[in-house]
């Protein structure tokens, strides 16, 4: 095998033909054969079955998901509670003392129509 490079964008002659060879078989059972023992004295033991590896997988990924799923139900729950339920305006405005709350909500003049009106133009 030659010296790696990151800027090398050939392929390996190398590797293309340990792969072309151990690859070359027809039957696919034979391909496997030649694969899981070719790993085994890389790993010092046979190669797991794919069951036990998605077992190994499964049991972390469900307890992420259940985290998930507890956290976004606590989420909703909080966030669909209401503080003061039916609040109007005039009740959240009303202050703590004896000061009316129409002072703060309501104007004691009519509004003047030349002011609103100001920035349409006349017709013509």
């Amino acid at each position: 095998m030659t010296t790696p490079s990151p800027f090398d964008h050939r392929p390996d002659a190398e590797i293309g033909t340990a792969l072309r060879e151990l690859l070359s078989a027809a039957d696919d059972d034979l391909v496997a054969t030649r694969i899981t023992a070719a790993a085994e004295p890389l790993l010092g033991r046979a190669p797991s079955p794919w069951s036990e590896v998605l077992g190994a997988w499964a049991w972390p990924g469900v307890a992420a998901a259940a985290v998930l799923a507890i956290s976004a139900t606590l989420w909703m729950a909080v966030a669909s509670t209401r503080g003061d339920p039916d609040l109007g305006i005039d009740e959240a405005l009303q202050p703590a003392g004896d000061v009316a709350p129409q002072v703060l909500v309501a104007a004691t003049t009519a509004p003047e129509l030349d002011r609103l009106m100001w920035t349409i133009p006349d017709p013509e």
